[in-house]
């Protein structure tokens, strides 16, 4: 019982965490970022998408990058994103290379769910 309960407190507190990142970037400033390639990698869950982007803040690059949702479909989605496609990126005010593309800033431009 006291394992299960651990790794229950586990989960949610990763759920937690998960949702209160997002919480806090959905309040950053946003860049156009640029896709620079997209692959598919081999996860627990089967494929899952993977985007890496370039963006600019006061004339500074950065990177990042955004995992989408698995499924046995990702490397089809993967292969629909073209360098040089645009995501949203939002960015921390005054430390630009803490960074997330969120799903409500892309939803029309990626054609999977991105894992926040």
């Amino acid at each position: 019982m006291g394992d299960l309960f651990r790794f229950l407190f586990r989960v949610f507190l990763e759920f937690l965490i998960r949702l209160l990142r997002v919480w806090r970037a959905k309040r950053w400033p946003s860049a156009d970022g640029t896709i620079v390639r997209a692959v598919a990698t081999e996860v627990d869950e089967g494929w899952t998408p993977v985007v890496f982007y370039s963006f600019a803040v006061n004339s500074c690059e950065y990177c990042g990058n955004l995992q989408g949702t698995p499924g046995i479909d990702a490397p089809r989605r993967a292969s629909e994103i073209r360098p040089g496609d645009h995501v949203v990126v939002r960015f921390k005010p005054g430390n630009p290379s803490r960074n997330l593309a969120l799903n409500d800033d892309n939803r029309e431009r990626l054609p999977f769910t991105i894992e926040e």
